[in-house]
């Protein structure tokens, strides 16, 4: 899992441009600011030039590290807080599938922040009913296909999948392959190779709970900085308590005998509130 132990920003000024950017190591922090530094100079360069695409599509790709603080190590993962502040789950060999069906499910995700928006006058609405017995379908017969035990869940936006009985590389040909044959978001299945785990959100999306993302940005630096995050996690825990993140939906095949994978996956119910009847968020 590609997750650094330090996190630094630094402030670069090179071709008469600034650029403030995060560095990285699992060195020290002295390692973490060099690479600040050589990312920030060729970033001011880049931008001198006209040569940077500023586009963020909110995922990391490559060699480096998604800048989220690890919040608790679990044996086979680790519990990381992502860049709008929900909690996820990141795994080493516990195979998680994300196949969201935005498109038959509900609403484009566009409309995600208006429905969080909504709901702080309101209660937040339910998703609108999927088509279970298509999508469910498909990921039972590719399942059953490779002797896969699986649980469906539905999300707000689709469904989520846990293999239950075998243990996968994330990056490796194979978990590429089993990943695009459940039909997973492309952009899923790529950050699970760039960063050689596979991920599952544990906790709701705060605009679908009525509140927004988190306001800093990783590494949090200065009492001020510190404060807004302390004060946006306390709403958030408040107002993410009414609402689940999935639903288990039923469970093919066999169940986890792996004692680690049993571990993570009656950790991700919990969290996750899977075998509640709470909103999903």
């Amino acid at each position: 899992m590609k997750l650094a132990k330090y996190w630094v920003w630094d402030s670069v000024t090179a071709n008469g441009v600034q650029v403030r950017c995060r560095g990285w190591s699992d060195e020290n922090e002295a390692a973490a600011h060099r690479k600040a530094k050589q990312i920030g100079e060729t970033m001011a360069r880049r931008i001198a030039t006209g040569d940077l695409d500023t586009a963020d599509t909110g995922y990391l790709y490559g060699d480096r590290p998604l800048p989220e603080p690890v919040l608790e190590t679990l044996p086979g993962g680790l519990i990381t807080r992502n860049g709008y502040g929900a909690a996820v789950m990141n795994t080493s060999a516990l195979m998680f599938l994300d196949v969201d069906r935005e498109d038959e499910a509900q609403a484009p995700a566009a409309l995600d922040l208006f429905s969080g928006l909504r709901s702080l006058f309101g209660k937040a609405p339910e998703p609108s009913a999927p088509r279970p017995s298509e999508v469910a379908t498909e990921m039972e017969t590719v399942a059953r296909r490779h002797n896969l035990g699986l649980r469906v869940y539905r999300t707000a936006a689709g469904f989520r999948g846990i293999v239950t009985n075998q243990r996968f590389t994330p990056g490796s040909k194979e978990a590429q392959q089993l990943l695009t044959e459940f039909r997973c978001d492309p952009l899923y299945i790529r950050l699970c190779e760039a960063q050689e785990s596979f991920r599952a959100r544990l906790t709701p999306k705060p605009w679908r709970c009525g509140l927004y993302p988190l306001p800093v940005k990783y590494p949090i630096e200065g009492q001020a900085a510190e404060g807004i995050l302390q004060d946006w996690l306390r709403r958030y825990q408040a107002n993410s308590a009414r609402n689940a993140t999935c639903r288990l939906v039923h469970t093919i095949g066999p169940e986890a005998t792996d004692p680690e994978l049993a571990a993570l996956i009656a950790r991700h119910d919990r969290d996750t509130k899977a075998n509640t009847q709470m909103p999903l968020a």
